[in-house]
């Protein structure tokens, strides 16, 4: 396998070069001669760093899945491409990752939920629908069939992206360091930390909480220092972050599944060959396996760690409760947003 980068393609969208007659210009054709001599041949100039960020630890699943994906692409190509994977927030939180990535700063970020994007398309906020996915395998159906080419094609791809592949994050818990939480009750005058996205803040008003917005790199801090009382997270996410340790009481409520999308800016996507292209898709579905595996024992393993650090482990919930308090949430989308996404979860569902 030789060059599979578009190198022309790349260095014209990167170096602001352009393209006429379906040539490089003279300022172009000048640019490439010299770095051709420079660089000692084509071959050397084709490989090609990219930097991936994310918000979560390194011993996160998803952060190991996609060390995988990214050692796959290396030797696929032979080294002509490489994706560094940077975790722990580095390079910002998952709202500035989707700022940087839509706008070029960045070709690629995995972001920990779809609902993420719901400030830039607000379709998006289908996935923070509280207990709109019965189980994680009809999840896992829906993401791989109609309703994940939904989400990739009519309301992130839009955005000026392209969606590789969707990595596990799994359900969400809530911690605290107050009270057990088992009814939407318990959480009354809690000081709750949520990510910055309208739906989880409207959804933890009507539970009853005081929800406080705020980016995840912040949050150890913040749980420590008691500026907040706790916060809602997939098992994976509390326990790399040791939120545990800061923690009193968790409480496996499963009131939101999440998928994590890995995106590249559209422009750097287009840049690479469709052999490119295809090697990195086969890896992200590998790392998409992956993380799915991973997660399932990674989460076991997290809550027997947790419980084990001495904190209180609620397993009697009352879903039923908690769905009929965030209702409102639901019809309200509904009615902005229309039934063709529900109906593919639907048919997710029934398969």
């Amino acid at each position: 396998m030789r060059l599979h980068f578009n190198f022309n393609k790349g260095l014209a969208m990167k170096s602001g070069l352009v393209m006429k007659s379906g040539k490089l210009n003279i300022i172009g054709a000048a640019c490439l001669s010299l770095g051709l001599a420079l660089g000692g041949g084509g071959e050397a100039l084709a490989a090609r760093k990219i930097q991936i960020g994310h918000a979560y630890a390194a011993q996160h699943p998803m952060h190991v899945a996609m060390e995988a994906f990214a050692a796959q692409v290396k030797k696929e190509t032979k080294g002509e491409l490489e994706f560094e994977i940077i975790p722990s927030g580095v390079l910002g939180g998952e709202v500035e990752l989707i700022q940087q990535t839509v706008g070029g700063m960045l070709d690629a970020s995995l972001i920990g939920a779809i609902t993420m994007f719901q400030g830039f398309a607000p379709k998006a906020a289908i996935e923070d629908l509280p207990f709109i996915f019965t189980d994680r395998l009809v999840a896992q159906k829906a993401i791989d069939a109609l309703f994940g080419a939904y989400i990739s094609g009519k309301v992130i791809e839009p955005l000026g992206l392209k969606v590789a592949t969707y990595l596990e994050h799994g359900f969400r818990q809530i911690t605290n360091s107050r009270r057990a939480i088992a009814a939407p009750g318990d959480l009354s005058g809690l000081k709750l930390r949520v990510p910055p996205l309208a739906m989880r803040v409207e959804a933890f008003k009507l539970l009853g909480a005081n929800p406080v917005p705020m980016s995840l790199p912040e949050l150890f801090t913040a749980l420590q220092q008691g500026t907040v009382d706790g916060q809602e997270n997939p098992m994976a996410t509390i326990e790399s972050n040791k939120f545990y340790e800061v923690q009193k009481f968790i409480s496996l409520t499963n009131h939101t599944y999440t998928s994590a999308p890995l995106v590249f800016n559209a422009d750097t996507w287009k840049s690479f060959d469709p052999a490119t292209q295809k090697i990195i898709l086969d890896a992200a579905k590998m790392a998409k396996d992956m993380s799915r595996e991973l997660y399932v024992k990674y989460e076991k393993d997290a809550l027997a760690r947790i419980k084990a650090s001495g904190v209180t482990v609620t397993t009697d919930v009352d879903y039923k409760a908690f769905a009929e308090k965030v209702k409102p949430v639901w019809e309200s989308f509904r009615k902005k947003h229309g039934s063709e996404m529900f109906d593919l979860i639907s048919q997710a569902e029934k398969k």
